[in-house]
């Protein structure tokens, strides 16, 4: 699936952008008002990748920003969350939208 052409109301993965991590959920079921979704897992058949020039630094020794990718999890914790008057779906009161992707990575950022 092509990244333009994902979209809230297709995407079989959506992540949510923390201030040091994103986080990655699968999408299970959803409804006009309402969404279905369960964390992912890191791949098992892939490592993860580490990159320290994400600033277009050269420092080796910098701190990195981590990225691994996401494959569904049949045990991975489930939430329900509705449609906002914004029009955004969010995991909590202060928590950022969530935003659909093809392809679901998980992100921690060292640098901070």
């Amino acid at each position: 699936m092509d990244t333009d052409t994902v979209t809230l109301e297709t995407a079989q993965f959506l992540t949510e952008t923390l201030v040091t991590d994103t986080l990655c959920w699968e999408v299970i079921a959803r409804t006009p008002k309402t969404m279905t979704i369960r964390r992912t897992m890191n791949d098992p058949n892939s490592g993860p990748v580490r990159d320290t020039r994400v600033d277009g630094g050269t420092d080796p020794q910098a701190m990195p920003v981590m990225w691994e990718a996401q494959v569904p999890n049949p045990n991975g914790a489930v939430v329900t969350v509705r449609l906002r008057k914004d029009g955004t779906f969010r995991t909590g009161r202060s928590a950022n939208p969530l935003r659909p992707t093809a392809n679901p990575q998980r992100r921690i950022d060292y640098r901070f």
